[in-house]
């Protein structure tokens, strides 16, 4: 009766059975896992967001298949701000990144083809890819002294043909910057080729120690917003939005910015205007209140990267001590990877923790990683519980190392 696109494994699996145990025995849980920044005690300026939201704007709908005018010309300075010259013309409003995904693979992919996704990332792009009737093919992510696409991986995966390439910068989980050299190894790598890119940018303006410059690169040698692409070849599509710029993810709206490719980028932005239409799915409200939220967004922004700067110093240090396990050096974003020592499994560590000291972190197989051996932590909690959690998670590899 139901398509096979949507036949997932709906049962919870053994980690999230026990942490569901425990939460319903009222046991108290450090949750190392968490995303949502609006649950981890940073100050928002809330009378600023409230009256936004309270615009007369809001009251009448003017359907635009782009996004409201006003909206997109706050995206634009958005990126003016950060040294990247944007159109309003090629921005796309949607109501997340994941939409904007969705609208992506459609707008480029027949059912049955495929796109190149990095691995490890997101568990994310299975479940849109698989709703869209696409096939992923993965390309890695290595550490060879710094986390970084292994380009080799990825010419193997331009070979069966692909209609699009995922980037996701920084990375998640890694927190590595696709720096200028990496940029033009991977245009060299797809040089000549009908395929196009996706840049996922939502973690950019999180940089550990690397503050924007005036030519719009952080100090590691990361863009910041859409590089240029040139007219040759296919576009460029670069994402963003208000979840992770302005750390307001119930506001549910994102963007596309393309750019690049001569006549290709015409076309796209005329479908991609046709596919927005279809749905309109980002809200008045939102879009009418977003010139301001992009403003509160600069303003909560600092404490987050502040937050996820000092638990991360704290997690190196922390972890420093532990015989045979180490952090990978992590250069921006909301997590950080811990590399357990040889032989201790993450599938061994991850419920140990949870059922012995009540500490949450994600096993490196839920994304994906190749070795298992990595434990994923988020760094946005509050200093106090990601201490503690922290303080227990290398207390039991030390004394299993």
């Amino acid at each position: 009766m139901f398509s096979r696109r949507t036949s997932w494994e709906a049962s919870a699996n053994e980690l999230t059975a026990l942490m569901n145990s425990r939460r319903s025995a009222g046991a108290t849980i450090i949750d190392l896992t968490v995303s949502n920044p609006t649950t981890c005690g940073f100050t928002y300026p809330g009378e600023r967001i409230l009256r936004a939201l309270s615009s007369a704007g809001s009251l009448s709908y003017h359907p635009d298949p782009r996004g409201l005018s006003s909206a997109r010309g706050a995206v634009a300075s958005y990126y003016r701000n950060r040294g990247r010259d944007v159109s309003t013309d090629d921005i796309f409003l949607t109501a997340s990144t994941s939409e904007s995904y969705s609208l992506l693979f459609t707008l480029l992919c027949d059912p049955g083809d495929a796109v190149l996704v990095p691995r490890p990332s997101y568990p994310l792009f299975e479940y849109l890819s698989g709703l869209n009737g696409v096939r992923t093919i993965p390309y890695q992510i290595v550490h060879d002294h710094r986390w970084k696409i292994d380009t080799g991986s990825m010419r193997s995966g331009l070979a069966k043909s692909p209609r699009a390439v995922v980037v996701v910068n920084p990375h998640t989980p890694t927190g590595s910057f696709v720096r200028e050299d990496d940029w033009r190894e991977i245009s060299g790598t797809m040089s000549g080729r009908e395929v196009a890119l996706i840049v996922d940018e939502v973690f950019i303006d999180y940089a550990f120690n690397a503050p924007v410059g005036i030519d719009g690169l952080v100090g590691n040698g990361a863009p910041v917003g859409p590089v240029a692409t040139g007219d040759a070849g296919p576009p460029a599509f670069f994402l963003n939005g208000l979840s992770k710029s302005a750390g307001l993810p119930q506001m549910k709206l994102g963007w596309i910015v393309v750019t690049g490719g001569g006549g290709h980028a015409a076309e796209a932005r005329t479908r991609l205007e046709i596919l927005n239409d279809i749905y309109l799915s980002a809200g008045t409200p939102a879009q009418a209140a977003l010139p301001e939220l992009l403003a509160c967004g600069e303003i909560v922004r600092p404490s987050i990267l502040q937050r996820v700067s000092d638990n991360y110093a704290f997690l190196c240090a922390a972890i420093e001590g532990v015989t045979g396990a180490s952090v990978p050096e992590t250069e921006g974003g909301w997590n950080a990877v811990v590399r357990l020592p040889e032989g201790m499994s993450d599938e061994e560590c991850s419920r140990g923790l949870l059922k012995e000291e009540g500490v949450y972190c994600y096993p490196g197989f839920f994304f994906d990683f190749e070795e298992n051996n990595m434990m994923i932590l988020s760094l946005l909690p509050l200093p106090e519980e990601f201490g503690e959690g922290v303080g227990h998670l290398a207390r039991w590899i030390a004394a299993r190392a």
